[in-house]
């Protein structure tokens, strides 16, 4: 049953990418073959995967100009919610505002 998920979670992210409305996968492949390809060997990082209101207002306006900062916005809001969804922390809070 592992290998047959194994395989499944390849198909997926080689065909249709990481991440999709109805599915998530690894970054990396779990065949080494597979994992060898260029399109996995550097994987992909984002630089600030949390946005604040001016970052998020440039990333806008460059997405609609380039598909690649679209979906560089697209998947930095998606790393976002899921760490909101997993209960972390996202921004440190201001004690000095709040005293």
């Amino acid at each position: 049953m592992y290998f047959f998920l194994e395989k499944v979670h390849d198909h997926y992210l080689n065909t249709r990418g990481m991440m999709g409305r109805l599915y998530r996968t690894h970054q990396y492949p779990y065949d080494k073959k597979l994992r060898k390809k260029k399109k996995f060997k550097k994987g992909f990082q984002l630089e600030e995967p949390v946005l604040t209101r001016e970052k998020l207002e440039e990333a806008v306006v460059k997405s609609e100009h380039s598909t690649e900062e679209a979906q560089k916005l697209n998947f930095a809001s998606e790393v976002q919610m899921d760490q909101l969804c997993r209960g972390n922390q996202l921004r440190v809070r201001q004690s000095h505002l709040f005293n």
